[in-house]
C-alpha cells in the first residue's frame, strides 16, 4: 500500500499568521479549522485562552485571516501546512489541554487511505502533545474506518500506559454537532 508523499510535504514552506513564534504552543489546538467558525466562536468565547490552528489548504488559510481581523481576535496562531508533520516535529510534549480534529477525513473509501489523517501514529502524537488530563474531540463523518476504535484506543493506552493516565477521545459524528455561528458567511 502506498503512503503519503511525506519527503514532498517536508519540502515545503509552512506559513504562520500573525508570525512565526520561536516556539508552537498554546491552551488548545484546532487541527483542519476549515471556514474557522468553530475556531473564531471558541477564539471570541474564551479570549484568555491561546488557540494555535493548522490548515492544510492554502486557501482556506488565507481566507481566515480577514476573519480573525474583523473580530480582532488576537489569541489565534494560524499555521499552514501539514498537520501530520508539523505536530511530530514543531510542537513540544504537553503542550495543550484540549485537541480538535473535526472531521478531516472525508476519504471513505479504501484507496484513499494515503490521504487520511487520522492513524494510530497521529493518535499517539497527539497524546504526547496532550498536557495530562487533557482532551482529545475527534469528529468524523462515517463510523467503519476512523481508528477510535476500542481496538486501537486499546492498543494506544496498553503501549503508553494505564487507562487512568491516558486522555479521554470524545468522538463526535456530524449529525451531533452543530455549529451556531454563521457570520461571515
Amino acid at each position: 500500500m502506498r503512503t503519503f508523499p511525506t519527503a514532498f510535504e517536508s519540502q515545503k514552506v509552512l506559513t504562520f499568521y500573525p508570525a512565526k513564534p520561536e516556539q508552537i504552543g498554546g491552551d488548545i489546538l484546532e487541527i483542519g479549522p476549515g471556514r474557522g467558525d468553530f475556531l473564531l466562536s471558541m477564539a471570541g468565547q474564551c479570549p484568555d485562552k491561546r488557540f494555535v490552528a493548522v490548515e492544510l489548504a492554502k486557501k482556506r488559510f488565507y481566507k481566515l485571516i480577514p476573519r480573525i481581523e474583523r473580530r480582532g481576535l488576537s489569541n489565534i496562531l494560524l499555521i499552514n501546512g501539514n498537520a501530520g508533520l508539523i505536530i511530530p516535529e514543531l510542537i513540544s510534549a504537553e503542550t495543550f489541554e484540549k485537541i480538535y480534529v473535526l472531521f478531516p477525513d472525508p476519504w471513505p473509501k479504501r484507496r484513499h487511505i494515503p490521504h487520511r489523517l487520522m492513524s494510530i501514529s497521529f493518535i499517539e502524537h497527539l497524546t504526547r502533545i496532550l498536557k495530562p488530563g487533557g482532551d482529545i474531540f475527534a469528529g468524523r463523518h462515517f463510523l467503519p474506518i476512523y481508528p477510535t476504535s476500542p481496538f486501537i484506543i486499546r492498543h494506544i493506552m496498553n503501549k503508553n500506559g494505564a487507562a487512568s493516565d491516558w486522555p479521554s477521545i470524545i468522538c463526535i459524528t456530524a449529525k451531533l454537532l452543530r455549529l451556531t455561528t454563521t457570520a461571515d458567511q
